[in-house]
């Protein structure tokens, strides 16, 4: 296990120097775990809100971990990408979310008002 190890290497590194070590590992965040049916959900909902076209399936899913993830361990839902990043710009290359660098669309943000009202509406 990988705690295991920084926890070997830690003890050798301090040893090497003549101190010793402690290591307390914070395991931090769940991985955010969606649920199929939700997950088909706001598919559905967006495509219907925004258009097919502007709806699309992530090819290989990342393994996200943030606070959310603690929601969906208590219940069905899903985390959905909104896809805010300006036109002409690589999202690739754009800074990520939460960097004091990072520009939104904020047409995207209408879109994602609207899809979360689809939601609420396709929920009733």
């Amino acid at each position: 296990m990988m705690h295991d190890e920084i926890r070997r290497v830690c003890r050798h590194t301090a040893l090497a120097y003549g101190c010793s070590a402690e290591v307390e590992i914070d395991a931090g965040y769940p991985v955010t775990v969606n649920d199929d049916a939700a997950a088909g959900r706001v598919g559905t909902v967006a495509g219907a809100v925004l258009g097919r076209g502007r709806v699309a399936t992530m090819p290989s899913p990342i393994m996200g971990a943030e606070d959310f993830s603690y929601v969906l361990a208590q219940v069905p839902g899903a985390l959905a990408f909104l896809g805010g990043c300006p036109p002409g710009i690589d999202p690739a290359l754009a800074p990520p979310n939460h960097s004091n660098r990072v520009v939104f669309h904020e047409e995207a943000m209408a879109a994602g008002v609207a899809v979360y009202a689809g939601l609420a509406l396709a929920g009733l």
